[in-house]
């Protein structure tokens, strides 16, 4: 049923969570925020699909092939603004947007 398969991505999703978050907290949101989230969200994916996943499958690296290098990026810049979208629409919607932690 891929049991640990499903805990870790909960674990670095919440990971990933928290450091998306600290985004909300620290900067204003406005386009400054919505480049800095998709930028940042993008690099960690693609660095991910184009290093460290073909290491798992024996492979050094994808290869110089446009379609190993041009896919993830394109995708993950695209799954990267919709988070960053969605991250901004519910924040606000919550009122949250900007409010520190008192702890």
């Amino acid at each position: 049923m891929a049991v640990q398969a499903l805990w870790s991505r909960v674990f670095w999703g919440g990971v990933f969570g928290i450091a998306l978050a600290w985004f909300g907290t620290y900067d204003q949101l406005g386009t400054h925020w919505f480049v800095h989230t998709v930028v940042f969200t993008a690099g960690i994916r693609t660095l991910l699909d184009w290093f460290v996943l073909p290491m798992f499958f024996g492979h050094v690296w994808i290869g110089l092939t446009a379609d190993g290098i041009l896919t993830p990026l394109i995708l993950n810049v695209v799954w990267a603004a919709a988070t960053a979208g969605l991250l901004a629409g519910m924040t606000l919607a919550a009122g949250t947007w900007g409010s520190e932690s008192l702890t």
